[in-house]
């Protein structure tokens, strides 16, 4: 078989875009920011959103840093003040299949317009032609990214790509997949434990109930990827 290395460089090109390496989900409080490194540098990339994503509410200091955090104080931003929450590390994971790294980031929705101001102060909307999108501010701020930056945020259904998540997070982060019991002794004391689901386990996943809580609460059954249906 090829090694996986190599079929990583191959196929290092995919998106074409920096874009296709973002995700963003814009809910009423929170926007939240995926973004995946490559551990092998596209053609197209030259590596400066990796830095930028990076240097805000993170630890390293990259090459760059330097001229970021400049750029940023200009934007109006303070990268130790109330605007950028800390880079979420324990969430940051690599990917072996894919050879690259998640990084995650959150900040205030009220803000987006400072966001903006940060990409264009980086000059990051000339790698970036669309960004794709949940929550209702991939209306609200559509036209902000457009007229502002020429990027158009693609809405996709937001429900949808909650259960490929899952569905692929279950596989690759075996860890975050647990539930608590509460075990009765003889003496009638009780202790919650902890028990993690085993790779046997994941061939069975479907079907599967997927509370998700945001500003509602939407209860879904789930008998597939394509296939799932809101309860009454």
């Amino acid at each position: 078989p090829q090694d996986p290395r190599m079929m990583a460089v191959e196929n290092a090109d995919w998106g074409g875009h920096s874009g296709s390496r973002l995700g963003l989900d814009i809910g009423g409080t929170l926007a939240k920011l995926v973004f995946f490194e490559s551990e092998t540098r596209p053609s197209w990339c030259n590596g400066r959103l990796a830095e930028v994503v990076k240097s805000l509410g993170g630890t390293e200091r990259p090459a760059l840093q330097q001229e970021v955090d400049v750029r940023v104080s200009e934007a109006g931003f303070s990268r130790h003040g109330s605007f950028w929450g800390e880079q979420d590390m324990e969430l940051s994971f690599y990917d072996e299949k894919l050879r690259g790294q998640f990084h995650f980031l959150c900040f205030r929705s009220e803000q987006m317009e400072r966001f903006v101001s940060l990409i264009a102060a980086q000059e990051l909307q000339h790698d970036i032609q669309e960004i794709f999108t949940t929550g209702g501010g991939a209306y609200k701020y559509a036209s902000l990214f457009k007229e502002r930056l020429g990027i158009t945020l693609r809405p996709v259904d937001e429900l949808g790509v909650v259960i490929r998540g899952i569905s692929w997070l279950v596989v690759k982060r075996m860890s975050e997949v647990f539930w608590y019991e509460d075990p009765e002794y003889a003496d009638g004391s009780c202790e919650p434990e902890c028990f993690f689901r085993n790779q046997e386990a994941m061939q069975d996943l479907f079907p599967f109930i997927l509370v998700n809580i945001g500003s509602g609460v939407s209860i879904v059954r789930v008998d597939g990827i394509d296939k799932f249906e809101r309860s009454e």
